[in-house]
């Protein structure tokens, strides 16, 4: 997938030492990818989600059969 698009956002000097060191700290070597993955964290949590109930779901259904 093309990115494309550029996302800037201003910090003081205390946010961005904080956005730093835990961008280092869970193991981040980019800013850009760090950033991307806290953005999709909730999508993927939701996935996940959505993804076990169709599983019980079609479980449930073959059980009943």
């Amino acid at each position: 997938m093309c990115r494309n698009r550029v996302v800037q956002v201003r910090l003081t000097e205390r946010q961005y030492e904080r956005f730093i060191l835990r961008k280092d700290n869970e193991g981040y070597k980019t800013i850009s990818q760090f950033v991307r993955d806290l953005m999709l964290k909730d999508d993927m949590a939701m996935l996940k989600l959505v993804q076990e109930i169709h599983k019980r779901i079609v479980v449930e259904k073959n059980g009943k059969n």
